[in-house]
């Protein structure tokens, strides 16, 4: 007894499309993966030191109010007398950092302004920002200027 085959054979078959969405998928994660990470060159093995402290920086708080009044951590000052005090707390600690507080509905013309003046007496400026967009007891967060 003699079977009939099919003639009709049947070959594997795979779908590249949706192969290479799934590579440009994976290429795009590892570009932008790759980009957010800092890469350091070297691992030191740094020595200990019982009797260390890490000194943190000097903070001086600037604040401009909705008015574009100057203020030096609480007390309102003109433009020059700022200047003269940046300066002053800038000569003696190296590491004085200043903190900008601006009122959102100031213009950015002033806040600019006062950035400018800041930088020109080349002291290290963050920014303060409100993490949740409250008034009083949101996050305070912070962009850095150098």
């Amino acid at each position: 007894m003699r079977f009939r085959r099919n003639k009709i054979r049947k070959t594997a078959h795979i779908e590249a499309a949706a192969l290479s969405d799934i590579l440009f998928f994976l290429l795009l994660f590892f570009l932008m993966v790759a980009t957010m990470t800092s890469p350091q060159g070297f691992k030191v093995n740094l020595p200990r030191a019982e009797a260390a402290k890490q000194l943190p920086p000097k903070l001086v708080n600037v604040s401009i109010d909705g008015s574009s009044q100057l203020y030096l951590e609480t007390k309102a000052v003109s433009e020059p007398e700022l200047i003269a005090q940046l300066q002053t707390r800038t000569a003696s600690d190296a590491t004085t950092t200043v903190v900008l507080r601006v009122d959102k509905n100031l213009s950015v013309n002033s806040m600019v302004h006062v950035m400018d003046v800041i930088h020109q007496l080349k002291v290290p400026m963050v920014l303060a920002t409100d993490k949740n967009g409250s008034a009083a007891g949101g996050q305070l967060s912070v962009v850095q200027h150098r």
